[in-house]
């Protein structure tokens, strides 16, 4: 039996946080190369939640910090904080990742 490894995770951190948000799926996508996965998400989730849990595979710079989050919507943030409701990233949207390309050019 195959494991959803970001369903379970999602679910252990509600537990620990208390999280009782929406749950559903969105795609992450690298702003400057197109790299796109998908994750599980709790909408009470951070965006520096979702960097961390994406950048790697999508190729982003872990270090960077400095991070331009764009909704389905066009819409922009700079607020790691930000939970996913509140920046209306909603079920099968994309959140994209941008990074300075000096910065991503050097991970």
């Amino acid at each position: 039996m195959a494991v959803d490894l970001n369903r379970a995770l999602s679910e252990v951190e509600q537990e620990v946080n208390g999280q009782n948000g929406k749950e559903y799926d969105i795609y992450v996508k690298n702003g400057l190369s197109g790299a796109k996965t998908k994750l599980y998400v709790n909408e009470a989730n951070e965006l520096s939640q979702v960097f961390e849990a994406t950048a790697k595979e999508i190729g982003l710079n872990i270090g960077e910090k400095n991070n331009i989050y764009i909704n389905s919507k066009e819409q922009s943030s700079t607020d790691p904080e930000m939970t996913l409701g509140e920046f209306n990233v909603t079920e099968d949207s994309v959140l994209t990742i941008q990074q300075d390309a000096k910065v991503a050019a050097c991970k």
